[in-house]
C-alpha cells in the first residue's frame, strides 16, 4: 500500500441530514469586546540582515537531499519549514 492510499473511510452527516430543527445563531447587536481579554502583540523582529537571513537558510537543502528523503524525514522537515515561517 502507498504513502498517500486511503486505509479507512468514516462517513459523517452532512448538515441537511442532521435529525432536529436547524438553529439560527444571530445577534441584533454585535456584543463589545473587552480589551482586557487581548494578548498584547508580539514583538516584530527584523530578519533583513545578513545574520537574521543565514540563521534560516541553513536549514534548507537541495534538491537532490529532497529526493532521497523518506516520509519520516519529509514530514520532519515540512514541519521545521512550518516553524521557520510561523515564528
Amino acid at each position: 500500500m502507498g504513502p498517500f492510499q486511503e486505509q479507512k473511510t468514516v462517513k459523517t452527516m452532512s448538515p441537511l441530514e442532521c435529525p432536529g430543527e436547524p438553529q439560527v445563531f444571530k445577534y441584533t447587536v454585535f456584543p463589545k469586546m473587552d480589551p482586557a481579554r487581548f494578548y498584547p502583540p508580539r514583538k516584530i523582529e527584523c530578519y533583513n540582515s545578513e545574520e537574521a537571513a543565514g540563521l534560516h537558510l541553513k536549514s534548507l537543502i537541495n534538491n537532490e537531499q529532497l529526493s532521497k528523503m523518506n516520509e519520516s524525514e519529509w514530514a520532519r522537515y515540512l514541519s521545521e519549514i512550518v516553524y521557520i515561517l510561523w515564528f
